[in-house]
C-alpha cells in the first residue's frame, strides 16, 4: 500500500512538471495585418509590464487567435427571464477563437475573467444567456468559434479588462481594455 501511494505521488508530480513545461513562455502578440507595415527590429527584453490589447484587435497567443469583436454595457436580455441583482448590471462581450495550429485546441468560457480597475474580478454569469453563447468544446486546426460571454458587475464600474487564459499551467494570458 506505502509503495502505491508513493507511485501515484511520484506521477503526479512528474505529469505536473510537464504540463507546466508545455507553455510556459507563451506571450501574447498583436497579429500584423497584411496591409500594415513589417519591421526588422530586434525583440525587445522582456518588459515587466503585461501588453493590454484593444476591443477588435486579433491577440495570437500561441496557437490561439482572439479578438473580441464587440463590448455591450446594456445587453438586451429577457427581463423576465434574466435580471441583474440589485445595484448590478450585466455586460456583454463577444469573443472570437482560431485555431492556426496543427492540432485541435479546447476552448472554455471558464478561461475568460472579467477584471476591474480596482483589480476585482468576474467570472461569467449564470443568471442571464444571452444567445449566441459561448460554451466549450475542442477547435479543430483552422476552425474558428464565436460567441457571447455575459458578466455580472457593479453598476457603474470602470476601467474593465476581458483576461484569457486558455492554458492554466502556462503564465501566457490576452488582456484587452474594454471599458475606460
Amino acid at each position: 500500500m506505502k509503495k502505491l501511494v508513493i507511485l501515484l505521488l511520484a506521477l503526479t508530480l512528474v505529469s505536473v512538471s510537464l504540463a507546466g513545461c508545455s507553455g510556459a513562455n507563451t506571450q501574447p502578440k498583436p497579429v500584423q495585418n497584411q496591409n500594415q507595415n513589417q519591421t526588422n527590429e530586434q525583440p525587445k527584453q522582456q518588459e515587466t509590464k503585461a501588453k493590454v490589447f484593444k476591443v477588435g484587435q486579433t491577440v495570437r497567443l500561441g496557437d490561439y487567435y482572439l479578438t473580441v469583436k464587440k463590448v455591450d454595457l446594456n445587453p438586451k436580455y429577457d427581463t423576465e427571464m434574466w435580471k441583474p441583482k440589485e445595484g448590478k448590471q450585466f455586460i456583454l462581450v463577444d469573443v472570437l477563437i482560431e485555431n492556426h495550429g496543427s492540432k485541435p485546441k479546447d476552448y472554455n468560457v471558464f478561461d475568460f475573467t472579467l477584471q476591474d480597475k480596482e483589480g476585482y474580478t468576474y467570472e461569467e454569469t449564470f443568471d442571464c444567456s444571452i444567445e449566441p453563447e459561448l460554451s466549450s468544446g475542442t477547435l479543430q486546426p483552422g476552425r474558428k468559434v464565436r460567441g457571447n460571454i455575459v458578466f455580472e458587475i457593479p453598476k457603474g464600474d470602470s476601467g474593465l479588462e476581458l483576461i484569457y487564459q486558455p492554458d492554466w499551467f502556462s503564465s501566457g494570458q490576452v488582456i484587452v481594455k474594454l471599458t475606460e
